[in-house]
């Protein structure tokens, strides 16, 4: 088949995946999701979505059935000349955007056919399975990450690193304390470092951790702080974790944390 003037191998892939937008997937999960669990007048805001954990399984799992454009090995190479048999390697070269953005919108459609075999739970499991990190419960976490395969990966990545070190230094998470400030600090930049890792771009990296944390603190109404000053928050932690970052790689030089001293290749993202 031809998509966007490339010739491809489509064969075993769904053609719906390469027309759905994200409208259609909330379409298509609203109606079956509430139909599952039996709420006629059910609507985004109050139906239950899977965990973080339960995306990141859902988005590795479909992860394994495409080829890693960012860190190539022999296997994957060997894929992509198989899915465009017509192009030659030049050609592939040229094309790597195009050809990203074929196996994204195949890779959502095959995410979204993992989560809908995951129980939705009912309305009154919705706090604790949205809650994607420190007190948010709403869907737009959800989608954001569901619209950009292996951010979800990325995000919880962060979230477990950053509690580990705020675990290593003060004990355990105290909320509204300095912990939950560094953890916080932390998790940002850490968003920032994982994705940028796997696109190979601080810049994706960089715009993952302001835009997902900006959702999450706008999903977070439990403080009562105004958006705009939540904005300005964001600000501070963000310059906070760029410096936490180059403090973290001084430490790592002294073995600190029981971290590898090779690997990780940090950098400073202000």
């Amino acid at each position: 088949m031809d998509y966007k003037g490339l010739k491809v191998n489509h064969k075993g892939r769904a053609i719906e995946a390469l027309n759905y937008t994200l409208e259609d997937y909330q379409k298509l999960y609203l109606s079956k999701v509430s139909s599952t669990v039996g709420r006629v007048n059910a609507t985004l805001e109050t139906v239950s979505y899977p965990s973080l954990e339960e995306l990141v399984i859902a988005e590795q799992k479909a992860l394994e059935n495409y080829p890693d454009l960012y860190n190539m090995n022999d296997k994957d190479i060997e894929r992509i000349r198989e899915d465009f048999p017509e192009l030659t390697d030049e050609q592939l070269a040229e094309n790597i955007e195009l050809i990203e953005e074929y196996y994204e919108k195949n890779l959502q459609y095959d995410i979204f056919l993992e989560i809908l075999s995951i129980s939705a739970g009912t309305e009154s499991s919705l706090v604790s399975r949205v809650n994607y990190y420190g007190g948010a419960a709403c869907g737009e976490e959800f989608w954001f990450l569901y619209s950009r395969p292996t951010a979800a990966t990325a995000v919880m990545k962060a979230k477990e690193q950053s509690e580990k070190f705020e675990y290593d230094i003060y004990g355990g998470n105290f909320g509204q304390t300095k912990s939950d400030a560094f953890r916080h600090a932390a998790w940002n930049a850490l968003i920032a470092k994982y994705y940028a890792d796997s696109k190979k771009d601080i810049l994706k990296g960089l715009t993952l951790a302001q835009e997902f944390t900006s959702i999450h603190e706008l999903c977070n109404e439990k403080d009562g702080i105004p958006i705009m000053i939540k904005r300005w928050i964001f600000i501070i932690i963000f310059l906070v974790g760029s410096i936490f970052e180059v403090w973290l790689k001084s430490k790592r030089k002294r073995g600190n944390f029981g971290l590898p001293k090779s690997g990780w290749n940090v950098q400073m993202i202000m």
